[in-house]
C-alpha cells in the first residue's frame, strides 16, 4: 500500500515545473530510491536563472567561424548561436522582428552546463535588442549537458541529460507564458514523457508559477534504472576533427571584450573555463503553496520481475510547496526576460521541459507503452493543472510537508508480486511523515486483502517511517488461506478497541515492509486450529476456540517472494480458555509459536506452546495433567510440566510426586527430572472425563490394579511407551538417572549412576528385554565363565535363546574400559564385543549348577554364549600372558583363531629388553606366535631388562632414557617370529636402517631393503633364559655395513671406517664373520697418524676393495680374519703422504686385524668389530698392480703390510713384467722381490739386474 501510494506522490512531482538544473545549497545526500521514484536533473540556481537573464546586458560579434558570441559582464563567454540565414524586419511581421533560418544557440551557465537550442526557423521580436516574445518551429529540440570538466562541447559527441522535443514553442518575455500547442516529449536517462498543449505562466517579480496546465498527458514513463550511461568527461584538447552539426567546429568559449552597456558588444579569446559572475538573486519565497491536479483515470502502473503494482482513482491532487521534501521541488523562481538578441526562449522554456520531463524518454512515439521491467507507467485520462493556493487551503503543517490525495470510486490498490489488493474511498499520503491514510466510508468500506490475511475496517493508518499502523475502532481480521469464517483453515480474530500495527523494514525501496505484527485490544474472540496437531487432522473437526481480554499475533514472512507469509506467534492474556475436540485447556495466560515457512502442508502448525497460571490439561482419551506452567513444542510432542506436585496417568503407569514432567502429545514420552516415582500396574489407569479441575489426590491409590514393577531414582527418569491396536500400553524404553539398581530375571547390575533398559515390540514377548544402556561406574557380573568388567558406558544387546532365556549377543562399552579373562587383560576407551551362541547341548553340559559367586570376574560370557569377536577402540593395552604390553589406539580380534590386530597410529610393543614403536598396524597370531607389521617402525633394544607391569592398570606410553644398544627403522613391513627357547627374528623391510653404539666411541650401521636380526639367548645364559641378545644380521638390497670408531670423545679428526656394502650380506654378530653374495666393496679408512703410514699399500690411509662375485669374511684365531673375494677384484689405496696405487685381478685374499669392542651395555647392541687394519694382501689370477713409480704386470701378488715387502710372481712359463716411470722397456722376469716402502725392486731367475 505504501508503494504505491509513494508511486502517486512521485508521479504527481512529475508533472510540477520542480526540475532541478543546479543548486548552490548545501547538497542533500544521495538518496535510496523506490523503483517508483522519479529522478530528476539537479534545479536550476540562482546563478544559472542570472546567467539567463544578463544576455541584455552583453555584446556580441561575430567571428570567422559563423557564431555570434555573447559576453558577460566580466569578459567570459556567455552564449553563442549561429544561423543559416538572418532576415530582419520580415515582410510578414514588420519592424523590430528577426527572422532566422535553422538557428542553433548554446548558452553556457556559471554552474558548468550547457544548453543548446535548435529549430527549423524562428521569429523574435527585439525592438530594443533583447528579445520580447517570439515562436520558434520545426522540429524544435533543446538540450541539456553536464559540465565537461573544462572540455569544448561537441553536440555530436556528448551525450545530453536531457532533451525536449516539440513541433513549435513561443513565448512572450512580457507576459511571462510559454505555450506548445503541439505535442511535446521529454527524455532523459531516467524515463520520458509525452502530453499535449502546454500552457504556463511565470511571475517574475515574485518567482512563482502562475500557471501549469496541459490539456492532455499520454503517458510518463519512469526508468527504474537509466537508459544509457553518460559519456565520460573528454579531454580538455580539442579533437582535431570534431565537427558541428554544419561540419566545422563550434568556436572556443573565449570571449574577451568586456561588456559596457546594453549596446556595447566585443569578442576575445577568455579561458575557456571562465564563467558568469552575477550578483545573487532574490530567494525563493518557500511559503508558496501549490495545487496540482491530474484528471480523470489515474493509473500508475509499476512493473517488476516478480510482478506489477498499480493504484487506481478518479483524481490525484497533490498540495506542495518549493521546499516540500521528498517532492524534488525547485527551489528557483523561472524569469520570462530573454537576453538581447538571443532568438529563442531559453532558459524559460528549458525551465518548464526540465520539470515536465525530470524522466524524460528516447521515443515520444508510442501512446502510452507497457512498462519494462523495473519501470512505472502513469496515465490518466485528462490533463493536468497546477496553481498557486493559499496556505489554509493547501492546509500544511509546514512548508516542508506535502500531502496527496487520491480518491475514487472506489480507490484501488494492486499489488500481483504480494498478491494484495486493497479498496476504499480515500487514499492520503503526507510526505512529510510518511504517513497513509486508507479511509473507508459507507459506500465504499476499507477492504484489505493480502496472500496472508483478510482485514475489515473503518479507518487505517499507515506510516513507513516508523513501520507502524493503527486500526481505528472495531473490526475482523482473517489470516489463512481463506477468507471465510467458517473455514476451520482459517483463523478469524474479531475485536472491539483497536488494533495496532507493525510492519518489517522495507529495504533499499523504502515504504512498509510486509505486516508483523497485530495486537487485538477489547474482548477479543479467536477461532481457528490454534493447536491443531498435524494435517492429518480430520478437515470435520471442529476448529479450535480462543478467549481472552487481549491477543497479539506476529506473522513471519514466507520462504521466497512468493510464498505466502504465515503466522509465527499468538500470545493471550486474560482468563484464557481452549477448546477443541482433543483437549480442553484453562489458564492465565498462552503463548503460542507457530511453524515458519517451507512445506505449505506445515506452515501455521503448532510449533510452541506456553502456558502458565493454574493450568489444567484434559485430553480427549482419559489422560490428565495437573500442573502450574506447561509449555509444548512442536506440534505437542513434547510438553514440560512444573509445579508443586505434577502429576501424568499415562496407559499401565502413574507418575507422581515430582516437581516436573516433560511428556509429547501422543503420551509416549515422558521425563521426570529429581526424585519421584513410577508405578507399573496390571491393567490400564484412565482419568476420569471432566468438565473442569479436578482433586491432586485423585491418583494416590488405584483401586483394583495390582502393581507389577517399582522404580524409584534419586535425579530423574524418562519413559517411552507404545499403544499396540489392541491390549493395554507397554514401556517401550525406561531411562533412570541417580543411584541405579535393577534386578530382574534377565540381568543383574549392581552399580550404575544411569540405566536405559529397552523393552520389545513383539506382540507375544511381554515386556521382555532387548537392550540396556548403563552409564557411570557400571560393573556388570553374569552367570558363566570367570571374568569381570568395568567401565564408564555399557550398551548390551539381548535376544532370546533356544532355551527361551534372554542372552547378550553384542555388547559395547566405552570409557575406562577393563575386561579380564584367564589369559590376559585388556584396557581401552571403547570395546565392542559379538557373542555366538553354544549349541543347546553345549551349553546345557556347561551351565553351573549353582550360579557364580560374585567375585567370579566374567562380563560377557556363560554357559549359553561364547565370544566370537572383540573391537578395541582409543589408547588400547593389552597385557598379554608372557608379560608383552602392546599399546595402540585399535584392536579387532577374532577369538576363534586366537588372531588380533592392531592399530596405530604410534603403536607401541613393550618387552623387558625392546621397545617396538612409531607403528600403524600390528598383526597378532597367539598360535603361531608370529606378529606381523604392514607399514613402517621402529625397533630398540636395550641392554638392561625392564620390568613391564602385568595386570595392574594402563601405563604411560614408555620413555626410557637411556640409549638403546640396538636401534632400527624401517618404512614398508615387519615381522617378528616367536621361537622356543627365548629365540627369534625380526624381519624388517623397506629402507631400513640400524644403528648400534656399543660404545661412546663406535658407530656400527646397518643398512638394505630388507634385514633380519636373529635372536638367542644371552651369552652364558641357559637355554630357558629369557634375556635375549642379537646373535645375527642378514641384509639384503643394497646391503650395507659400517663402522666407525673416533679416536676420542669430541675428536675432530676424521674416524677410522669399516664400510662394506653388496647385494645379501650375511654377518654373525657373535663370530664377526660375514659373507656377500654378488658385486661388492668393502672401505677400510685409517687415518689416525702413527707407523706404518707410507708405502704402496700402507695401512694408513684409505684402501677401497670391489668386487663382481662375492666376499667371506673368516675368523683365522683371535682377531685375525680373511678376507676373500672373488672376480674382476680392484683394490685401490691412498697413503697418508697422497700417494695412490691400485691393485686388480681375479681373486684377492685380505688379512686382516680385527678387535672386538667391549660394549659398554653388553651384547645387546650390534657389533661390527670395530675398525680393521690390514696385515697382508694375496692376489692371483691376472694380476695388475701400479703405484705412482711402477706398473707390474704378474699372476701372483703377495704383499706383506708389516714388512712392506710384495713377492711378485708369474705361472711358469710366463713372465713378470715391471715398468718402471723413467725407463722406455719394461723388465721381464720370473719372480721379483718389491720393497713398496723403499720402492727398490730384486730380481730372481731373469735377464735383468735389481732396479732401484
Amino acid at each position: 500500500m505504501t508503494l504505491f501510494a509513494c508511486g502517486l506522490v512521485l508521479a504527481g512531482l512529475l508533472l510540477t515545473v520542480v526540475a532541478q538544473l543546479d543548486r548552490t545549497e548545501e547538497p542533500a545526500p544521495p538518496p535510496t530510491p523506490d523503483v517508483t521514484e522519479l529522478l530528476a536533473p539537479t534545479p536550476l540556481t540562482p546563478e544559472d536563472r542570472r546567467a539567463g537573464r544578463r544576455f541584455d546586458q552583453t555584446r556580441f560579434d561575430l567571428p570567422a567561424e559563423g557564431w555570434i558570441q555573447i559576453s558577460g559582464p566580466t569578459g567570459e563567454l556567455a552564449q553563442q548561436y549561429r544561423f543559416d540565414r538572418l532576415d530582419p524586419d520580415p515582410p510578414s511581421h514588420g519592424a523590430g522582428w528577426l527572422h532566422m533560418t535553422r538557428p542553433e544557440l548554446e548558452v553556457y551557465l556559471e554552474t558548468g552546463r550547457v544548453v543548446t537550442l535548435r529549430g527549423a526557423s524562428a521569429f523574435g521580436y527585439a525592438p530594443n535588442q533583447a528579445v520580447e516574445s517570439g515562436t520558434l518551429t520545426g522540429d524544435v529540440e533543446i538540450r541539456l549537458y553536464e559540465e565537461t570538466a573544462g572540455a569544448r562541447l561537441d553536440p555530436d559527441v556528448d551525450e545530453p541529460s536531457l532533451v525536449v522535443r516539440t513541433p513549435e514553442a513561443s513565448f512572450d518575455n512580457i507576459l511571462g507564458e510559454v505555450r506548445c500547442d503541439g505535442a511535446i516529449a521529454m527524455e532523459s536517462p531516467h524515463g520520458e514523457f509525452v502530453g499535449r498543449q502546454l500552457k504556463l505562466l511565470l511571475n517574475d517579480q515574485e518567482d512563482v508559477i502562475e500557471l501549469l496546465r496541459l490539456e492532455q498527458i499520454d503517458f510518463i514513463r519512469l526508468a527504474a534504472a537509466p537508459v544509457s550511461e553518460p559519456e565520460p568527461a573528454r579531454d580538455a584538447t580539442p579533437a582535431v576533427n570534431a565537427t558541428s552539426a554544419r561540419g566545422s567546429s563550434p568556436p572556443p568559449r573565449a570571449v574577451t571584450a568586456a561588456s559596457s552597456g546594453n549596446d556595447a558588444a566585443g569578442v576575445s579569446n577568455a579561458p575557456a573555463d571562465a564563467r558568469v559572475a552575477s550578483p545573487p538573486a532574490a530567494a525563493t519565497d518557500p511559503e508558496t503553496y501549490y495545487r496540482l491536479i491530474l484528471h480523470d483515470d489515474v493509473e500508475i502502473l509499476q512493473s517488476a520481475a516478480d510482478g506489477d503494482r498499480g493504484a487506481r482513482g478518479d483524481t490525484l491532487t497533490i498540495y506542495f510547496t518549493m521546499a516540500t521534501e521528498g517532492m524534488g521541488m525547485v527551489a528557483a523562481g523561472v524569469t520570462p526576460v530573454a537576453p538581447a538578441f538571443v532568438p529563442l526562449p531559453s532558459v524559460p522554456f528549458l525551465a518548464v521541459s526540465s520539470a515536465l520531463a525530470a524522466s524524460g524518454a528516447s521515443s515520444p512515439t508510442a501512446l502510452a507503452p507497457p512498462p519494462a521491467v523495473g519501470d512505472t507507467r502513469i496515465t490518466c485520462g485528462g490533463g493536468m493543472t497546477m496553481v498557486p493556493v493559499s496556505r489554509r487551503e493547501a492546509a500544511l503543517p509546514s512548508p516542508r510537508d506535502g500531502r496527496v490525495e487520491l480518491s475514487g470510486a472506489p480507490v484501488r490498490i494492486d499489488d500481483t508480486a504480494l498478491d494484495a489488493t486493497a479498496t476504499c474511498g480515500q487514499l492520503h499520503y503526507h510526505t512529510l511523515t510518511g504517513m497513509i491514510e486508507l479511509i473507508g466510508d459507507a459506500s465504499f468500506p476499507l477492504h484489505l486483502a493480502t496472500a496472508e490475511l483478510d482485514a475489515e475496517g473503518s479507518r487505517l493508518q499507515l506510516t513507513a517511517s516508523e513501520g507502524r499502523g493503527v486500526f481505528v475502532d472495531a473490526g475482523v481480521m482473517r489470516f489463512g488461506n481463506a477468507a471465510s469464517d467458517a473455514d476451520p483453515e482459517t483463523l478469524s480474530i474479531t475485536w472491539r478497541d483497536g488494533v495496532d500495527l507493525v510492519f518489517a523494514p522495507a529495504g533499499e525501496n523504502g515504504g512498509l515492509g510486509a505486516l508483523r505484527q497485530a495486537t487485538f485490544r477489547g474482548d477479543v474472540d479467536a477461532r481457528g486450529r490454534l493447536l491443531r496437531e498435524s494435517e492429518d487432522t480430520t478437515d470435520a473437526l471442529p476448529p479450535s476456540t480462543l478467549h481472552s481480554d487481549q491477543v497479539a499475533v506476529f506473522l513471519r514472512p514466507g520462504a521466497t517472494a512468493s510464498d505466502r507469509a504465515g503466522l509465527e506467534r499468538l500470545v493471550a492474556d486474560g482468563a484464557v480458555a481452549v477448546v477443541d475436540a482433543d483437549r480442553r485447556m484453562w489458564m492465565d495466560h498462552l503463548d503460542v509459536a507457530f511453524r515458519g515457512p517451507g512445506d505449505d502442508e506445515e506452515q501455521d502448525q503448532v510449533e510452541t506452546l506456553l502456558a502458565r497460571g493454574n493450568v489444567q490439561l484434559g485430553l480427549a482419551d482419559g489422560r490428565w495433567v495437573l500442573a502450574d506452567e506447561l509449555t509444548a513444542d512442536a506440534e505437542g510432542r513434547h510438553v514440560t510440566l512444573t509445579g508443586s506436585d505434577v502429576r501424568l496417568v499415562h496407559g499401565v503407569h502413574v507418575i507422581d510426586q515430582t516437581h516436573r514432567i516433560t511428556i509429547d502429545e501422543t503420551a509416549e514420552r515422558f521425563v521426570v527430572d529429581g526424585r519421584g516415582r513410577l508405578r507399573r500396574f496390571d491393567r490400564v489407569v484412565a482419568g476420569e472425563a471432566a468438565s473442569g479441575p479436578l482433586e491432586r489426590t485423585l491418583f494416590d491409590h488405584v483401586p483394583d490394579a495390582g502393581e507389577e514393577l517399582r522404580v524409584t531414582w534419586t535425579e530423574g527418569v524418562e519413559v517411552a511407551s507404545r499403544a499396540p491396536a489392541e491390549g493395554e500400553r507397554r514401556f517401550r524404553r525406561a531411562n533412570v538417572r541417580g543411584n541405579v539398581t535393577a534386578l530382574s530375571p534377565e540381568i543383574k547390575l549392581t552399580h550404575a549412576d544411569t540405566l536405559a533398559i529397552d523393552f520389545t515390540d513383539e506382540p507375544d514377548a511381554g515386556s521382555r528385554i532387548e537392550q540396556i544402556e548403563a552409564t557411570g561406574d557400571v560393573r556388570l557380573r553374569s552367570a558363566g565363565e570367570p571374568g569381570r568388567m568395568r567401565s564408564d558406558h555399557l550398551l548390551v544387546t539381548l535376544t532370546e535363546s533356544v532355551d527361551e532365556a534372554t542372552v547378550p549377543t553384542r555388547m559395547v562399552a566405552r570409557g575406562d574400559v577393563e575386561i579380564a579373562d584367564d589369559t590376559q587383560t585388556m584396557w581401552a576407551n571403547a570395546v565392542t564385543v559379538t557373542f555366538r551362541p553354544r549349541p543347546a547341548e553345549t551349553a546345557a553340559d556347561d551351565r553351573p549348577d549353582t550360579p557364580p559367586a560374585d567375585d567370579t570376574p566374567d562380563a560377557f560370557a556363560s554357559a549359553r554364549v561364547a565370544v566370537e569377536t572383540i573391537t578395541a577402540e582409543s589408547e588400547v593395552q593389552l597385557a598379554l600372558a608372557g608379560g608383552e604390553r602392546v599399546i595402540a589406539r585399535m584392536l579387532v580380534a577374532d577369538q576363534d583363531k586366537q588372531q588380533a590386530a592392531l592399530y596405530g597410529p604410534d603403536l607401541v610393543v613393550l618387552g623387558e629388553q625392546y621397545v617396538l614403536d612409531r607403528v600403524d598396524r600390528l598383526d597378532l597370531d597367539r598360535r603361531t606366535g608370529r606378529y606381523r607389521i604392514n607399514g613402517g617402525g621402529r625397533f630398540r633394544n636395550f641392554a638392561t631388562p625392564t620390568t613391564v607391569p602385568g595386570d595392574a592398570g594402563p601405563i604411560p606410553r614408555p620413555q626410557r632414557d637411556e640409549p638403546p644398544a640396538l636401534i632400527a627403522e624401517w618404512t614398508r613391513s615387519a615381522l617378528y617370529i616367536e621361537e622356543a627357547d627365548g629365540r627369534g627374528s625380526l624381519t624388517l623391510g623397506g629402507n631400513v636402517q640400524a644403528d648400534s653404539r656399543p660404545t661412546d666411541l663406535e658407530l656400527s650401521t646397518v643398512r638394505g631393503d630388507e634385514v633380519t636380526l636373529l635372536f638367542g639367548p644371552a651369552a652364558g645364559d641357559d637355554d630357558t633364559a629369557a634375556t635375549q641378545e642379537l646373535a645375527r644380521l642378514q641384509a639384503r638390497g643394497a646391503a650395507e655395513l659400517e663402522s666407525r670408531r673416533w679416536r676420542s670423545i669430541g675428536a675432530t679428526d676424521a674416524p677410522r671406517v669399516f664400510h662394506i656394502k653388496g647385494p645379501e650380506i650375511d654377518y654373525d654378530q657373535r663370530t664377526l664373520e660375514g659373507f656377500v653374495r654378488g658385486a661388492g666393496e668393502l672401505l677400510i679408512r685409517d687415518e689416525w697418524s702413527g707407523a706404518d703410514g707410507d708405502g704402496g699399500f700402507a695401512t694408513k690411509g684409505t684402501t677401497l676393495l670391489r668386487w663382481r662375485d662375492r666376499l667371506e669374511m673368516t675368523r683365522l684365531v683371535d682377531e685375525h680374519f680373511e678376507v676373500a673375494m672373488d672376480g674382476d677384484v680392484t683394490c685401490l689405496s691412498r697413503g697418508l703422504d697422497g700417494s695412490a696405487s691400485t691393485l686388480t685381478g681375479q681373486r684377492l685374499q685380505a688379512m686382516v686385524v680385527r678387535s672386538r669392542v667391549e660394549a659398554d651395555g653388553g651384547g645387546s647392541g650390534l657389533d661390527l668389530g670395530g675398525s680393521m687394519e690390514l696385515e697382508r694382501l694375496y692376489g692371483d689370477g691376472g694380476i695388475y698392480v701400479r703405484t705412482p713409480e711402477r706398473d707390474v704386470t704378474c699372476d701372483v701378488f703377495d704383499y706383506n703390510v708389516g714388512t712392506g715387502l710384495a713377492e711378485v710372481r708369474a705361472t711358469p712359463g710366463r713372465m713378470v713384467s715391471v715398468l718402471s716411470a723413467d725407463a722406455g722397456e719394461p723388465l721381464r722376469h720370473e719372480r721379483v722381490l718389491w720393497n713398496m716402502r723403499t720402492d727398490t725392486i730384486t730380481i730372481f731367475r731373469g735377464a735383468g739386474v735389481g732396479v732401484p
